[in-house]
């Protein structure tokens, strides 16, 4: 039961790739590009969800019911994105049992793959890689552990997973941070997205760059 739970954790709705489709980044900084209102609505929801791992443990049935009830609060106070054709949801990893062999969405074999023919963010589809990936991990060193997964370390298993697709994610947001300056709606929801230490950071590495570059023209 526990590692069906795991693989839906993995999981969002997939959309069958189109042939002409192809992965972009969303925070791109060559340009820059300013990402996009599901950028941070994926980067949020994941972070909510590795907060729900780490609830208190449920003992009964009442405390399964707050707990729940409090996940799905957690979810329901990030607006979602208005209706839009072209960023469509992560692709759907899964790991198949027992041989810890990570699963591509159909018609795909390879994370290139993936990217070419998802119509998508790329740090969508590289930040769900990761996940499953650690995921895969994780399966093949519980392969030694006999009888049922403690549930402590079930919950800190997906609660790290979850980490590795935020990291992808932090990091590209970090790296455009650090290269353009963003725009009030962006720099907002860096903030609504808890974020400010990153947003601090990347002003001071922007400002580093710009102070050599005044450096070397007046060289």
């Amino acid at each position: 039961m526990k590692r069906v739970l795991l693989l839906v954790s993995l999981a969002f709705v997939w959309f069958a790739p189109r042939l002409e489709s192809a992965a972009v980044f969303c925070a791109g900084n060559h340009p820059c590009k300013q990402p996009p209102c599901e950028f941070f609505y994926e980067l949020k929801m994941a972070k909510a969800m590795a907060r729900a791992w780490s609830l208190p443990l449920w003992k009964n049935e009442q405390d399964s019911s707050r707990g729940i009830a409090k996940m799905e609060k957690a979810y329901k106070k990030y607006a979602k994105c208005p209706a839009n054709y072209f960023y469509q949801p992560p692709p759907k990893f899964s790991i198949r049992q027992p041989q810890c062999e990570l699963v591509y969405p159909p018609g795909t074999n390879s994370l290139d793959q993936l990217l070419a023919s998802t119509n998508t963010c790329s740090e969508f589809v590289r930040g769900k890689y990761a996940l499953a990936e650690q995921s895969r991990l994780f399966c093949l060193s519980n392969q030694d552990i006999k009888g049922p997964l403690p549930e402590g370390l079930f919950r800190m298993q997906n609660r790290l997973a979850l980490q590795e697709h935020i990291q992808v994610m932090e990091t590209a947001l970090g790296q455009f941070l650090a290269s353009c300056a963003p725009s009030a709606l962006t720099s907002k929801r860096v903030t609504d997205a808890g974020l400010k230490a990153l947003k601090r950071q990347a002003y001071k590495d922007r400002m580093a760059w710009a102070e050599r570059m005044v450096r070397e023209v007046a060289q």
